[in-house]
């Protein structure tokens, strides 16, 4: 195609946003809004959480996780406790610490729909028969009535996790804080059964066989307990049934700074949510943007170490039926919904227009959903919160295009059409400059959005699947907020110069403004340098 046809081509094109520029953005404002609607109510920004999405498949560690998983469900559906146990245990000592402290203990590792056994290297095959064979503790129930929730309550000494956690004291505030928990006929897996308890081992892992008074223990009694504890870690190491409620260095010195406890139970799915509230009422933990000081929304997040002061203790609590990301989410998109109010003021400050602002934010805002089309028309099927997070990148990649072609519609006016009385420009004069200042600008902003755009499409080479479509979507946001800049903002600009410019910036009339008078000029006007100019001229 030769330049004579390009340039008809362009002064046509221009020529209906300076004839109708008020259908062309009714028109650009409905087929984005349309657009937007459908990819909204269809699902197409559904966001997905799908289980194994950040696997790395082909990773070394992956392939030992799949084999190993795969060994425990051939034992647990074959009915071999002891196999199974061997395995559970063996695991867990893998990939957890080399000492068998509590840390290796933090979530369950069992596969399948059976309930995990939270204690690992309990000496009790009878129990793990149980489990292997009845899956999970409960009475037999509908299938699928009943959620698994396993709880996870942490301590230390203090900030330094210095001293022992076994002192009379700590034990106390620990009965006290458990006691609040109504899990009977749960798996209950805590130091509190060893030092309060009386029954076996087996036994012991059943709370309703526990009067939780609390006692407040003797040392003596609380030191007799602990020596038995060292003896038997450090005999039998970290199969010892003890081994898990203490730190790896507990069989040398005795002390531990740290202990755990595991809660297990199926109940209703309704009362998931509601489990560990309890808890978090003791610890004064909740929902909310701001706690000690800190700006975060979730109720498990403590203080600097992660920890919550409780009496003599510090704790650290997570709840596996707790959906943190279906909590946290609604507050988080009000931060987000700040993020966008800010920009719009920004953009308003800059262009010294609110109708300007107002109208990019929707083009940017909009080339989201529209962006999720053509992402899913590439047979994309995978959509998460990682993936609204563009919203902050377009944000400022929108802004800056609308910055740039208003800019230059300002400094062409001021270079080939100087005003003498202010007012809108003719048609004619108006072609020239929104023209000029076009061709300026659909360069200027295809070479920065085609560079950004293959930057986010190198994510293809990534091994984690959402780190790749998270690119490729980033990479159509871009495209289509270049391809709204030089179709959708000419329209608006070109009402904002016929009927808003120089007017107050709250509710301006929508009346034309009167022609403006332009300087007669004998000769061009030399352009005014710019701060990047002068700079460079004084080098």
């Amino acid at each position: 195609m030769d330049a004579k046809v390009l340039n008809q081509f362009l002064d046509r094109y221009i020529d209906v946003y300076v004839e109708r520029p008020c259908a062309c953005c009714s028109v650009c404002s409905l087929v984005l809004f349309l657009l937007s609607a459908l990819s909204i109510l269809s699902g197409l920004m559904e966001i997905e959480n799908r289980a194994g999405a950040w696997t790395v498949w082909d990773g070394t560690a992956t392939q030992w996780n799949l084999a190993y998983n795969l060994a425990i469900e051939a034992a647990r559906t074959s009915g071999d406790a002891s196999k199974y146990y061997s395995l559970s245990s063996g695991g867990r000592r893998l990939h957890g610490s080399q000492a068998g402290g509590f840390l290796d203990l933090a979530l369950p590792t069992v596969a399948g729909d059976g309930l995990a056994l939270p204690w690992g290297r309990t000496q009790s095959p009878r129990l793990a028969s149980q489990v292997v064979a009845g899956r999970g503790l409960q009475d037999s129930t509908e299938e699928g009535a009943l959620e698994e929730v396993s709880i996870y309550v942490w301590y230390k000494t203090n900030e330094e996790a210095t001293g022992t956690i076994f002192t009379p004291e700590a034990l106390q505030e620990m009965c006290r804080l458990e006691a609040k928990m109504n899990l009977s006929g749960g798996i209950y897996d805590s130091p509190i059964i060893t030092f309060y308890g009386n029954t076996s081992m087996s036994e012991k892992h059943f709370r309703s066989t526990y009067l939780w008074d609390c006692l407040l223990l003797s040392k003596a009694s609380v030191d007799a307990t602990v020596t038995e504890l060292k003896e038997s870690v450090k005999q039998v190491g970290p199969m010892s049934p003890y081994a898990r409620f203490v730190h790896p260095s507990f069989a040398s010195t005795g002390l531990s700074a740290y202990t755990r406890t595991v809660i297990m139970k199926r109940v209703p799915q309704e009362e998931v949510v509601n489990l560990d509230l309890p808890i978090r009422e003791h610890l004064g933990r909740h929902y909310g943007f701001f706690q000690d000081g800190y700006y975060h929304s979730s109720a498990y997040i403590g203080e600097d170490d992660r920890f919550v002061e409780s009496g003599p203790l510090r704790v650290r609590l997570f709840s596996s039926g707790v959906n943190e990301f279906g909590t946290m989410i609604g507050p988080d998109f009000l931060l987000a919904f700040g993020s966008i109010i800010f920009v719009w003021v920004v953009m308003a400050f800059h262009l010294q227009s609110v109708f300007l602002a107002s109208c990019g934010i929707f083009q940017i805002i909009m080339s989201l959903p529209v962006a999720c089309i053509f992402y899913r028309m590439f047979q994309i099927d995978y959509f998460e919160f990682l993936h609204i997070l563009i919203v902050y990148l377009v944000l400022g990649i929108g802004a800056d295009d609308i910055f740039v072609l208003a800019d230059t519609f300002r400094h062409v006016s001021g270079d080939i059409a100087p005003v003498k009385v202010q007012g809108a420009y003719s048609k004619e004069v108006l072609h020239k400059v929104l023209r000029k200042a076009y061709i300026r600008t659909a360069s200027a902003i295809f070479n920065t959005s085609f560079t950004t755009a293959v930057a986010f499409l190198s994510c293809s080479i990534s091994k984690a699947m959402p780190m790749r479509t998270c690119g490729w979507y980033a990479a159509i946001c871009i495209v289509l907020n270049f391809v709204f800049t030089i179709t959708y903002t000419p329209a608006f600009l070109a009402i904002w110069h016929y009927r808003i410019a120089g007017k107050r910036c709250c509710c301006p009339s929508w009346s034309l403004r009167p022609e403006a008078v332009l300087v007669q000029m004998a000769t061009p006007r030399k352009k005014r340098a710019g701060l990047v100019e002068i700079f460079i001229e004084k080098l």
